[in-house]
This record gives C-alpha cells, sequence and structure tokens, in this order.
C-alpha cells in the first residue's frame, strides 16, 4: 500500500494568551498532577488562535545549579486544537 500523506512545515509566531493551571491530585507522596489549559493567537503564515489541553506531573524544585529556566516537568501529555 502507497504512502500517499503530505507532510508541510509552515512557520508562524504566536502569543501565549493565558496559561490556566489547576492541580486535579496532590498527593503525598509523589508528583502533583495538572491540567494545562493554554490559549494562543497565532499569526504570519497560520492565522487565528489555539486550544492546547496538556496533563502535566511535576517532580521536585529544579536544584539551584540548573538555569533558572529549567524545568521541573517530568511528563507532559496534550493536544492542540486549531
Amino acid at each position: 500500500m502507497a504512502d500517499n500523506t503530505t507532510q508541510r512545515t509552515v512557520e508562524a509566531e504566536f502569543d501565549i494568551d493565558s496559561w490556566d493551571e489547576v492541580p486535579y491530585d496532590e498527593p503525598d507522596e509523589g508528583p502533583k498532577l495538572t491540567r494545562v489549559v493554554i490559549r494562543k493567537t497565532y499569526r504570519g503564515a497560520l492565522e487565528g488562535s489555539g486550544i492546547a489541553d496538556v496533563l502535566t506531573t511535576q517532580g521536585p524544585k529544579a536544584p539551584d545549579t540548573l538555569p533558572r529556566n529549567a524545568s521541573t516537568r517530568l511528563w507532559t501529555v496534550g493536544a492542540e486544537r486549531l
């Protein structure tokens, strides 16, 4: 069976309009679980808005030896609707 899919790459700038993070489980032991809803506005080759629903687990605070922007996220899963 032939693969008839076409791949395209589009570059566009975007702004993050909102970042709403809500914990849904904070166990005594183990990572905090959160749901994040991210709203974006795209401009350039892609015009419009997007909403991303992301589930995350968060580990302990990053050590001071890591850069300030180092992530403490252990796992992130999400999907964005454009």
